[in-house]
């Protein structure tokens, strides 16, 4: 990519080292956080000027660090303004966030509770959400970053297009000009609903609902639901996350109520002894989700919760209770294939048979579940799928793994033995019908998607599953928010961030809109740019084998720290990574624009 440099004409006439002036800016790596600890080097930035490639029906991803004088300021704000080819008929719009901070534990919170305690210690303030176009207030001698988000349409001619962004602070001075050199190439995205590479997000709406303090399911709450889960389509979400028993995953995420997790469906035991099922929520939620777009793969967790226990509605004695049923035993059998016969009906009924999945985490006597799952069958003779999260995929678990037909392992697992879980993967991609393998990350692993992590390493980890012949990436929770996540991200167990990607808005607002976490936006990146080698591979087999080269370009051996502040540890990237990272991953975006090239000189164009 060429970047060419101008200087701030603002900042010279207000020399900085002074701290003289009123505002400066340069654009910078996205791939970056910039905090107030990079002021003294941010005084000396002087970028100006960008150059990007894109496809038509792309997004692109920019930053500016903008740096206050000796003064604070009450109003920043930042306005777009457009020139250049066709710009009237199919105009390039650029989307402004100012990046609102938080603040994360110092260290991991480490380990497992249930409890919402969250852990005492120090804070750091992370820009990590998406929050408004501003006016934003900055503290005299400050930082705030303002991110640029680039839409390319998807009817736009191939050319060369201009865009500026003007930010400005208070009259007289003149306003700080940034503009950006877009090249649209005759290549064409395909619509998030047709990405081969998929993007799954765990959703948690009982969550949401508890957060803003609406009934779960009303009116209020879906229509709060409804921007979250647009976000989630427009970068490339399809599947749905749906409980049908409480507690799936034994409490983990926060919440004010004692059940953490409910089940979406309400399960009740007669004075017989037979059960009965109320899916009006499940309805609901699904209803929901598939009126969106949303629901193609519906996964339902789960058939082994943590703990193994089902909780119902006893009307012989009219209280709640709560069961373990250990898969295997006559009492597993006959709850569970009561509820599959029901479940399957209903199912068929509402015409969701075929999107729905039985999720089951890797968890003991799993091969028990799936034997009764899969004795249980529909008016066709077709049993549900299965899901399962599974970080062993040697030869000497297919008989279980062939069984599933759609597995996630884990990214630290996959390093552990690149070479089989690549076997693994393309063995599965290869079956008749094929079946789907994706990688996750989750606490713990390193490149990440935690409040503390690089940006970086969300776009990486995109790339690093692309690159070993994973289909997909899944993230275990979407929106499973802390107590108040746009000021505190901490989480009572887990490393800040891990239970969620995008942000709520206050809880007074009365028509909430959620913040995408900057994490958020470059998986997103990540899974736009992954499509484009996918459809580069489909459209232009000659160029396999380059494709392929880049993709071993994709670095697995990015070094951490390691901290412990007696809770667990936190991995975060060393100074190593900080200066190696950003270049390693413009080279990929650089190479996967000279690919394209490439590829409309053979075939002049690349489309769907």
């Amino acid at each position: 990519m060429a970047l060419s440099q101008h200087s701030n004409p603002l900042a010279e006439d207000h020399p900085t080292r002074t701290n003289d002036f009123l505002l400066h800016g340069s654009i910078v790596s996205s791939d970056v956080h910039h905090t107030n600890e990079d002021y003294p080097a941010l005084l000396h930035a002087r970028r100006t000027h960008e150059t990007l490639c894109a496809w038509r029906g792309d997004r692109l991803v920019s930053k500016i660090a903008l740096v206050s004088g000796g003064r604070a300021l009450r109003r920043v704000s930042a306005v777009q303004r457009l020139s250049g080819t066709d710009s009237v008929s199919a105009p390039i719009r650029v989307h402004l966030h100012f990046l609102r901070e938080t603040l994360a534990y110092a260290a991991s919170a480490g380990g497992y509770a249930a409890a919402n305690t969250v852990p005492a210690g120090d804070r750091v303030s992370v820009p990590d959400i998406l929050d408004t176009a501003g006016p934003v207030a900055m503290q005299a001698r400050s930082v705030q970053n303002l991110w640029v988000e680039i839409a390319v349409p998807a009817d736009i001619a191939p050319g060369v297009y201009h865009v500026a962004v003007l930010v400005m602070a208070e009259s007289p001075y003149a306003p700080l000009r940034f503009t950006w050199e877009i090249e649209v190439l005759d290549a064409l995205l395909p619509p998030p609903d047709a990405f081969s590479f998929t993007i799954e997000l765990w959703q948690y709406p009982y969550r949401v609902a508890e957060y803003y303090g609406v009934e779960p399911f009303s009116q209020a709450h879906l229509d709060i639901l409804r921007p979250l889960l647009e976000y989630y389509r427009q970068i490339g979400g399809r599947a749905v996350t749906a409980t049908i028993v409480e507690e799936a995953w034994g409490g983990q995420t926060y919440s004010e109520s004692p059940v953490h997790n409910p089940s979406m469906i309400q399960w009740h035991r007669k004075a017989g002894g037979s059960f009965w099922f109320d899916y009006a929520s499940f309805d609901a939620w699904i209803s929901l989700t598939r009126s969106l777009g949303l629901g193609e793969k519906i996964v339902c967790y789960s058939m082994i919760p943590w703990g193994n226990r089902v909780a119902y509605y006893d009307e012989r004695s009219q209280s709640d209770v709560s069961e373990e049923l250990l898969p295997g035993t006559a009492a597993y059998e006959t709850v569970w294939r009561s509820f599959l016969q029901d479940f399957v009906a209903h199912l068929e009924q509402k015409g969701w048979f075929d999107q729905v999945y039985i999720g089951i985490d890797e968890r003991p006597n799993i091969a028990l579940a799936f034997d009764l799952l899969q004795s249980v069958s529909n008016t066709a003779g077709k049993t549900l799928k299965i899901a399962a999260a599974m970080d062993v995929f040697s030869p000497e678990v297919l008989a279980v793994t062939d069984r599933v037909d759609d597995i996630s392992v884990g990214s630290a697992a996959a390093k552990q033995d690149l070479a089989g879980f690549r076997a693994f993967a393309a063995r599965r991609a290869n079956a008749d019908p094929p079946a789907k393998t994706t990688m996750y990350t989750c606490v713990g692993h390193f490149p990440n998607s935690l409040a503390r992590s690089m940006p970086g390493e969300s776009y990486w980890t995109i790339l690093f599953a692309a690159s070993q012949g994973a289909t997909g990436f899944l993230r275990w929770a979407y929106d499973a928010w802390v107590a108040d996540p746009l000021r505190d991200a901490t989480h009572c167990a887990f490393e800040p961030g891990d239970c969620f990607l995008i942000y709520p808005d206050e809880r007074d607002s009365k028509t909430p809109r959620p913040g995408p976490s900057v994490r958020l936006a470059k998986l997103a990146q990540g899974v736009r740019d992954a499509n484009k080698l996918c459809l580069l591979r489909e459209r232009c087999p000659a160029l396999s084998q380059q494709i392929d080269a880049l993709l071993r370009s994709v670095r697995t051996d990015y070094p951490c720290e390691t901290t412990d502040l007696g809770r667990g540890p936190a991995h975060l990237a060393n100074s190593e990574t900080r200066a190696a990272l950003p270049e390693d991953l413009q080279k990929i975006r650089d190479g996967i624009a000279a690919l394209t090239r490439r590829a409309i000189a053979l075939r002049g164009a690349v489309h769907p």
